[in-house]
């Protein structure tokens, strides 16, 4: 609680003297030592945040008599407010985390990975057909997109782990882009993958116009194939998971954020709560990157969010790995027409 500093005011020191009368000489006389005791209790106020005024009892006649007058037994001591500890700070780091445990060892099993990525090559092959280009290897082009993709989960799980950085706390908005944003993951999938010359081997084209045709339409079906990928683990795995579900309670909130990657710089990790629904002092409810239609944005991914639960409730796959090759190509539909909007 604030110190209450009024002995210098010369309108308290006029409502004593209409009080009692009798105390005004004393006042005078006084008043240059308390000016002096007021100066020294500053820094004390400080440090007892408990006490109305600390130095109501320093040995001077006026603040017994002061104290006889105007008790302060009857001042009502303020709760004192203690911040609940966050059990979310590390909530976005966890929720990556798991979501690398199952990512690479999914990619290192045929039930699952095979079926999604031939019907990734069957996309491909399809974008062949218009752009006049065919498959000299179709089975090993189908083994290198794996590797590619396999190659950039393995440098997000290495960059979550702690023997790559023990001071990691929280995802920042770079890395979480590079996870589930398109332009993020096309960066890391450059890195990965340079310009494609594993894949570009496996194809042949008529001219160099198809090809870079296809260099832009497989860099965007790798994209799609991440979502496929991460959001069926999310829905078919993690949502399972009640090891998990105890560590990061609120997983839906960064299943959001995933869906829509630009509101992680705006959720604030440690109160748990998205800008302007936060408090309205903290630096992420007072950002100037705050678009104006925030909360109508956030309100529509809400929206998008329950759509997407929906659709993997009524796939009914309760196991990722025994997926029909009829349920991937649901998956990569749904993702595809989502994508598109």
């Amino acid at each position: 609680m604030e110190q209450i500093e009024f002995f210098d005011s010369d309108n308290f020191m006029f409502f004593l003297a209409s009080q009692d009368k009798r105390m005004a000489p004393e006042v005078q006389m006084d008043q240059y030592r308390m000016r002096e005791l007021d100066h020294q209790q500053v820094n004390t106020s400080r440090e007892d945040s408990t006490s109305v005024i600390s130095y109501s009892r320093v040995s001077n006649p006026l603040f017994s008599r002061m104290e006889e007058e105007y008790p302060l037994s009857h001042v009502p001591q303020l709760p004192t407010r203690i911040r609940a500890k966050s059990t979310s700070k590390k909530g976005s780091l966890k929720f990556c985390r798991r979501l690398c445990k199952s990512v690479v060892p999914l990619l290192e099993r045929d039930a699952f990975s095979m079926k999604v990525f031939r019907y990734f090559g069957t996309l491909m092959a399809t974008f062949l057909g218009h752009l006049d280009g065919r498959f000299i290897n179709r089975e090993r082009f189908d083994i290198v997109s794996k590797f590619i993709f396999h190659r950039i989960w393995k440098k997000h799980r290495e960059l979550l782990a702690c023997t790559h950085n023990n001071k990691i706390c929280l995802v920042t908005q770079t890395e979480w882009d590079s996870f589930f944003g398109s332009e993020g993951f096309l960066y890391e999938l450059e890195k990965a993958a340079g310009e494609l010359g594993e894949v570009l081997d496996l194809v042949v084209f008529n001219d160099d116009v198809n090809r870079e045709i296809f260099k832009c339409l497989f860099r965007k079906s790798m994209f799609l194939l991440n979502v496929v990928f991460i959001n069926s683990i999310i829905y078919c795995d993690l949502s399972k998971d009640e090891k998990f579900l105890k560590k990061v309670p609120n997983y839906e909130t960064f299943s959001l954020i995933v869906l829509e990657p630009w509101l992680c710089k705006h959720y604030n990790h440690a109160r748990e709560k998205f800008a302007l629904e936060c408090c309205n002092r903290c630096k992420i409810c007072r950002s100037g990157s705050v678009p104006p239609d925030f909360l109508y944005r956030l309100q529509r991914t809400r929206i998008k969010l329950e759509e997407v639960k929906d659709f993997y409730q009524r796939l009914g796959q309760t196991n990722i790995v025994d997926m029909t090759e009829e349920q991937v190509n649901e998956i990569f539909t749904f993702w595809g027409a989502q994508l598109s909007i």
